[in-house]
């Protein structure tokens, strides 16, 4: 069995003691194992920290706990492993999805040949709550923009594709920018802007990892258009790159302008939108 030296997996977990094991598991499973694996669990009310501790103390593998007392949020438990990651390359998982046993192997080369590169990211095959596997992977859903994906800031800018799970990440980039952005409820998307805005990033076709499409997850409660905190959210991410360039300025105004009209009519602050 071989072990990635340069390589930190990151656990996220929160109230997912259905699920846990079986991501745990699966990391067990790689045919590249982690140099060091990060478990964090941000004050379920179940099982979960209680199954992660377990693990820890049974598995061969290299195991830090971060096992929080008081719920702090996604962007901030991974902000605090970030600060405890100490190779290279890291990738995270959520506690309810999965790795395949080649995901190691086939991404962490693709980072190691090119120093120039923030991210490699891959498909992400679908199952629901049950483990019962969903006809669409992630590129059948996004298969606008996948066929053939186009892996550039500026086709990122109109909207992500990409898997969250499936991303495996240069440390010293996501440093650079400045880690996660604890202001917002999500995590993903910002992240890979502000990455594709300073370094090229790429991808491995295949479904390497497994999402787990849970009715609880962020996606079903908040990734809604009746949801005001998601449109701000969109705004807030993209007006960040305004002042890049010309280019960047116009898809930004373009983009975001359709947000900015439903909150005004929402009745949001006038105060809040006028800078955009």
């Amino acid at each position: 069995m071989r072990v990635a030296d340069d390589l930190t997996v990151i656990v996220v977990g929160y109230r997912h003691e259905r699920f846990v094991e079986a991501t745990l598991a699966s990391i067990e499973a790689q045919s590249w194992r982690p140099a060091r694996v990060i478990l964090c669990d941000d004050a379920s009310d179940d099982r979960s920290a209680e199954l992660m501790r377990a693990w820890a103390e049974r598995t061969d593998l290299a195991v830090t706990l971060r096992l929080a007392e008081v719920n702090r949020g996604l962007t901030a438990t991974l902000n605090g492993a970030l600060a405890e990651v100490r190779t290279p390359f890291y990738t995270y998982i959520s506690a309810d999805d999965l790795m395949r046993p080649q995901r190691v192997e086939r991404q962490l080369p693709v980072l190691r040949a090119d120093p120039e590169l923030a991210f490699v990211y891959c498909d992400a095959a679908r199952i629901d709550e049950s483990g019962r596997a969903l006809p669409e992977a992630f590129s059948d859903l996004y298969r606008r923009i996948w066929n053939p994906p186009t892996d550039t800031y500026p086709m990122l800018m109109e909207g992500s594709w990409i898997p969250a799970v499936s991303v495996m990440c240069r440390t010293s980039c996501v440093r650079a920018v400045g880690g996660y952005d604890e202001s917002l409820f999500f995590e993903d998307f910002d992240l890979w802007l502000r990455l594709a805005s300073r370094w090229p990033f790429t991808h491995v076709d295949d479904p390497l990892v497994v999402f787990r499409d849970v009715s609880t997850s962020l996606g079903h409660s908040r990734f809604r258009d009746e949801d005001n905190g998601w449109h701000w959210a969109k705004v807030r991410m993209r007006g960040k790159h305004f002042g890049r360039d010309r280019a960047t300025d116009v898809a930004v105004a373009r983009i975001i302008r359709p947000w900015l009209i439903t909150l005004l009519r929402r009745g949001e602050s006038q105060a809040q939108l006028a800078p955009y």
